[in-house]
């Protein structure tokens, strides 16, 4: 049974934990990555869920078969689905980012830069409602932002086909629509509220939902009428007061509908002027960077069996003081330390350059033994061609070819031969030897 998931280079299956990331306490999720042949490497994320927990393991089949079914460039994208040691894992695209519940925990976001969120997850609903797939838990934990300004929806475990009914409640509290409490009907405009509310919190940094439990929240949400007074005077009333209105059929109808208000009525900001804005936490501190980066380059150079690079990477990691203590790689210069590693791949890159003129040596060495073995230059006297003739009835063997037509031209080079005639009509069996002798550019065959 796999352990101890959450240490370093620790294995599930073929791939490889490079670390645990925050999850909802549903599944266990990891970051990991893949190794294949020519220097192939996969960063992906494994949602991991155990076997003997019924209701997680149909959420997490479920997202797997759903997230199969789509492929939008705002939807995280799924590899694969595959279980090991008794446990399911899902293996999903690596965002290279985070989610929006962390990003709002350490900054306010501009009004562009929630509308700039709010237009790109509207896009991807609007192919999910396409799918007839609604996805039932709109949260600011299940809507990533990567480094590159994408913007993606993911956890579908909660999602259902919109033909599928049922009054169970399901979702996160501080994110459900009047619906959704009252056992009411749910369809895409559910989606609509919910996302409604993570557009609030966007603005406002305060949930619009709020009590001290789970049961003030959900009472709130039941008893919830829509008044103008709650937001503020701006831009955005009349659109709160149309998605967050109680009643469904007062809503947008759909994530078009929705995306067109907002085209209509806002102007979208680019997605440098988004990043701009963005300040994404950093992967991890400074030392222990370095020491992944030691520790790959360490293994690279070991692989190579060349005593003088291991030395060089040892050199990195280690000062000059007298009691050889160890001191971490000083990166308050980047170019110093980018110089160290590019001469370590330099001299990698030479090594393997070695090896190949080495290997195509040898093969030129072996070609040319070749060469002279099977064609030997003392063959001069091979200077012409033997004819050989024989009865219809008889088989001519010299030197063990056979000859069994009227007319053969062999190419011999001088010396004895021997010669056994056959003839099974008359049943003769005649051996002789014969001699090969060059003279003035022709051929002489004595019998003797």
């Amino acid at each position: 049974m796999f352990s101890s998931t959450s240490d370093v280079n620790s294995r599930i299956d073929r791939f490889v934990i490079d670390e645990k990331l925050p999850s909802s306490g549903m599944s266990e999720v990891f970051r990991a990555h893949i190794h294949g042949p020519f220097s192939f490497k996969k960063r992906v994320v494994l949602k991991k869920v155990e076997s003997q927990n019924d209701e997680r393991t149909k959420a997490l089949i479920r997202e797997a078969s759903t997230l199969s079914k789509l492929s939008h460039p705002n939807i995280v994208f799924v590899y694969e689905f595959f279980e090991h040691e008794s446990d399911f894992y899902l293996v999903l695209e690596d965002i290279q980012g985070q989610d929006l519940f962390s990003l709002l925990s350490n900054q306010k976001l501009s009004f562009q830069g929630s509308l700039f969120i709010l237009y790109e997850v509207l896009k991807a609903l609007e192919y999910i409602h396409s799918a007839k797939i609604i996805h039932r838990d709109m949260t600011p934990s299940n809507i990533l932002i990567s480094r590159l300004g994408e913007v993606k929806i993911s956890d579908f475990g909660l999602s259902r086909h919109a033909s599928h009914k049922t009054t169970l409640l399901r979702g996160t509290s501080f994110y459900l629509a009047p619906e959704q409490v009252n056992n009411g009907a749910i369809g895409y405009s559910t989606d609509l509220f919910c996302l409604g509310l993570v557009v609030f919190e966007m603005l406002y940094q305060n949930k619009f939902f709020d009590g001290s439990s789970d049961i003030d929240v959900m009472e709130k949400i039941r008893n919830y009428k829509v008044n103008s007074d709650f937001f503020e005077v701006g831009e955005f009333r009349e659109m709160f007061c149309r998605v967050l209105h109680q009643d469904p059929s007062m809503r947008f109808q759909s994530a078009q509908e929705w995306r067109e208000y907002i085209k209509k009525h806002f102007n979208i900001c680019p997605t440098e002027e988004f990043l701009s804005e963005i300040q994404f936490k950093q992967k991890a501190p400074r030392t222990c960077v370095i020491q992944n980066a030691e520790r790959s380059l360490r293994h690279d150079i070991e692989k190579t069996c060349h005593p003088e690079a291991a030395c060089h990477v040892e050199a990195l990691a280690k000062t000059g003081h007298p009691e050889g203590s160890p001191r971490r790689i000083d990166i308050s210069s980047p170019q110093s330390l980018f110089n160290k590693i590019k001469r370590i791949s330099t001299l990698r890159f030479h090594l393997r350059v070695t090896k190949i003129i080495a290997s195509l040596l040898v093969l030129c060495s072996l070609g040319v033994l070749f060469v002279f073995y099977f064609f030997p230059s003392h063959k001069p006297h091979e200077i012409g061609y033997l004819s050989v003739r024989t009865t219809p009835w008889t088989n001519i063997n010299i030197q063990g070819k056979k000859f069994e037509s009227p007319l053969y031209k062999l190419r011999l080079p001088e010396g004895e031969y021997e010669m056994l005639l056959i003839n099974p009509v008359k049943n003769i069996h005649e051996s002789m030897k014969i001699l090969i002798q060059s003279e003035r550019n022709t051929i002489i065959v004595k019998n003797f």
